[in-house]
């Protein structure tokens, strides 16, 4: 199994705005000649059209397109995590069928802070929601 990282939207906000944290994750990810991914429903919530920075980022990462096996288990992770969304489960459901670790970088509208962690964010939805889908999806596979 190719080690490797998946995105979700968050992670690729970052990179637009520059965040030096995130610019470091994908540095170093890049000189380990790691395998970058990003589910196509994280792709569709960030996408706004093109520019020039938008075009960079997309050329850093593979786009992993919606199997049936997937949405099955992102699906399930729905029907346990009340508060998941769509884009959180494709999300967790797609790293842990290659066993990779999920960037997350929390952003919020209104210019609070963000900041990227390893596997488990530190947001109290998104820690429930990662642990939680973690442990139920590692089961599944």
């Amino acid at each position: 199994m190719t080690l490797g990282l998946t995105f979700d939207t968050g992670a690729l906000i970052a990179l637009e705005r520059r965040s030096a944290r995130m610019g470091k994750v994908l540095y170093e990810a890049r000189e380990r000649r790691m395998r970058i991914t990003v589910p196509a429903a994280v792709l569709a919530e960030w996408w706004r059209g093109t520019s020039r920075r938008r075009d960079d980022i997309r050329e850093c990462f593979d786009v992993e397109p919606l199997e049936e096996n997937v949405a099955k288990l992102a699906g399930e992770a729905l029907a346990a995590l009340a508060r998941a969304t769509v884009i959180d489960a494709i999300v967790m459901a797609s790293a842990s069928l290659r066993g990779a670790p999920r960037r997350r970088c929390l952003y919020q509208r209104r210019r609070r802070s963000h900041g990227a962690t390893d596997v488990l964010p530190e947001h109290p939805r998104g820690s429930h929601l990662a642990k939680a889908a973690g442990q139920q999806l590692t089961n599944r596979r």
